[in-house]
């Protein structure tokens, strides 16, 4: 055995760990999200929840941006201002 043929087992080997890794940390994700899906399936309200979170999330989005330009616009309408006298 050269010392070409113990870089070439020792890569394979690192590889399979790595993919024995990658599929154990899959498995674990997979197992998490079939429990959340499978609890919030048993629940009557959770459409009605996420739906509401939804629309709090956009108003606030909204109500931001609205904000912002409102200042924008406050802002460009007192220079007009004070460019014409």
């Amino acid at each position: 055995m050269t010392h070409d043929d113990d870089d070439t087992t020792g890569q394979a080997a690192r590889r399979e760990i790595i993919l024995q890794v990658i599929g154990l940390v899959g498995m674990g994700l997979a197992a998490a999200i079939s429990v959340y899906v499978q609890r919030n399936a048993s629940d009557p309200d959770y459409g009605r929840r996420v739906k509401m979170r939804t629309a709090k999330h956009l108003e606030r989005w909204y109500a931001t941006r609205a904000a912002r330009y409102w200042k924008r616009a406050e802002k460009f309408r007192t220079e007009y201002e004070a460019e014409r006298g």
